[in-house]
């Protein structure tokens, strides 16, 4: 009987949570001012502008409507970086994690295996072999 092989986690569900995550990033952080451009920029009877620079690492943008601010906000690139970069970082070491303990053989939340088994075909062929051969006290009977 062939030992159990742990089960290698692809990274296509990871991939799909980083995808996932990016997208619903975007849309809460620029749902809004993208709504306000795109009917800005849409609509005659409406005059404004939509502005965005960059000056020490600050990124500043806003929506003007009829003279009057609708939209505004200000954040450093370290901000960003780390709101787009470090939950897809996390999911990956958990992933990562669960997979190096996949290699182990161990899985989470499983009971620790009994002193004096091991691993591998060796000690499935002793298991084995001490089935078929009957235990000393049924011999003496």
């Amino acid at each position: 009987m062939e030992p159990a092989r742990p089960r290698r986690r692809s990274a296509w569900p990871l991939l799909a949570a980083w995808l996932a995550y990016w997208a619903v990033l975007a849309l809460v952080v620029l749902g809004g001012p993208a709504l306000r451009v795109w009917r800005l920029t849409h609509d005659p009877a409406l005059h404004g502008s939509a502005t965005m620079h960059l000056a020490d690492n600050l990124l500043t943008a806003s929506v003007i409507e009829g003279g009057a601010t609708v939209w505004s906000t200000s954040t450093h690139l370290v901000t960003i970086a780390l709101w787009i970069a470090g939950p897809p970082l996390l999911l990956f070491l958990i992933w990562l994690r669960s997979r190096s303990r996949d290699a182990d053989g161990a899985r989470p939340g499983a009971a620790p295996a009994p002193a004096g088994v091991t691993a591998g075909r060796a000690s499935d062929a002793r298991a084995a072999e001490a089935l078929r051969s009957p235990a000393p006290d049924v011999l003496r009977r």
